[in-house]
């Protein structure tokens, strides 16, 4: 497995391109470049292409007010009681069968567990370090009928 997100390490905002300097998580500066971009405001470097340009102008936050991302207990457990069983969760291996099982208990204490878990990751905006780990393959598909 790889950082889903290091593929982009040679594209503009990736750690190897021109924009990086701008968004670099290490430096403190770069709060107040992303907050100029969602203004609308940034300036870019001058070497900028006019796409990379125009991109930039379109992530002007659009939205008025934050939205609500509080999570429900409830509706936590009804998602997996409508995913089909055997679709993987992530890259832990674990099927969403494992946690339809959960969610079906009558002893709700594993599966509230489990929502606490992603509960306090959203409000605290702190993502578990296993959340970007992805794995990605590309399959090639034969040619015919579209299904």
């Amino acid at each position: 497995n790889e950082k889903h997100f290091s593929q982009a390490t040679f594209t503009t905002f990736g750690d190897a391109g021109p924009g990086f300097p701008f968004i670099d998580p290490e430096d403190p500066e770069s709060d107040r470049h992303i907050d100029a971009m969602l203004e609308g405001v940034f300036e870019p470097w001058e070497s900028a292409s006019p796409a990379v340009r125009e991109f930039l102008l379109e992530l002007k936050c659009t939205v008025p007010a934050e939205m609500d991302v509080k999570l429900y207990f409830e509706d936590f457990k009804n998602l997996f009681k409508s995913i089909p069983e055997n679709t993987a969760s992530s890259v832990s291996g674990l099927h969403y069968g494992h946690y339809r099982v959960l969610s079906k208990l009558e002893d709700d204490s594993l599966i509230r567990v489990l929502f606490d878990i992603v509960n306090i990751a959203f409000i605290t905006h702190s993502p578990l370090p296993r959340w970007q780990h992805a794995t990605q393959l590309m399959l090639e598909k034969g040619k015919g009928p579209a299904v």
